[in-house]
């Protein structure tokens, strides 16, 4: 299995999960070379084979290159879970070329290019997009990376037509569960509101939901919210 942006936070999570199921993880970070090395550890103490690749992906041939060093460690995987990502604050008026670029780049353009290179790869079987609650609603404060996220939501789909019948593809759209890097977990309680649920989801809940799809042979084509219910205010029958 192959994760991006699994040094730590829910990347990381998903990683020791899978792991935890019985999977070898092909871990991808960009710069967090310490946390990686950590979540390797967890993942080893598991019982799993772990091979880190460091790649950037604001060079458009590093998804290639990860599957080459992962093909050198004897290693194809059979799944594919694209969760790296970049969060810039920008507003509709503030947002600047070098941020919507790289939020394509990084959120958009690396899943497509990964998947893409998957598609090609030995064992492929599934494909998992890490995507948003919010790209179905609208967020104002980060421009760059809603756009980014929302045209990932259409790849998504349009992915699980084109790689049928051989190759799965889902999307989980996560919502409040963990708060932005740096800022206190108590900031998520004023959000909690907004939610049907009235509550704030828990890293396990994301991780159900990575493993259900991950193994559920008669899914493609979803997008599994794991908002406590947020998506379907305003869009009662929408999905």
């Amino acid at each position: 299995m192959l994760i991006t942006g699994a040094a730590h936070r829910m990347g990381a999570a998903a990683a020791i999960a899978c792991a935890g199921a019985g999977a070898d993880i092909i871990l991808h970070y960009h710069s967090s070379r310490q946390h990686a090395a950590e979540t390797a550890a967890q993942i080893e103490a598991l019982g799993r084979r772990v091979v880190q690749v460091q790649g950037d992906f604001t060079n458009p041939n590093t998804p290639k290159q990860i599957f080459e060093k992962a093909d050198a460690e004897g290693m194809s995987p059979h799944i594919l879970i694209n969760s790296a990502s970049v969060y810039p604050r920008s507003t509709w008026d503030s947002m600047s070329f070098e941020e919507l670029s790289e939020s394509y780049l990084i959120n958009t353009y690396a899943p497509l290019a990964l998947s893409r290179t998957f598609a090609q790869s030995r064992n492929p079987e599934s494909v998992i997009q890490v995507l948003d609650a919010r790209m179905v609603d609208y967020d104002s404060e980060h421009y760059a990376y809603h756009l980014s996220k929302r045209s990932l939501h259409d790849i998504t789909r349009m992915l699980a037509v084109e790689l049928a019948p051989k190759i799965r593809v889902n999307g989980i759209a996560p919502g409040i569960i963990l708060p932005d890097k740096g800022n206190d977990p108590q900031l998520l309680e004023k959000y909690k509101g907004g939610t049907l649920l009235k509550k704030i989801g828990r890293v396990d809940d994301y991780t159900q939901a990575v493993l259900f799809l991950s193994s559920n042979s008669f899914v493609t084509g979803q997008i599994l919210f794991i908002d406590g219910g947020r998506h379907m205010k305003g869009r009662m029958y929408e999905t």
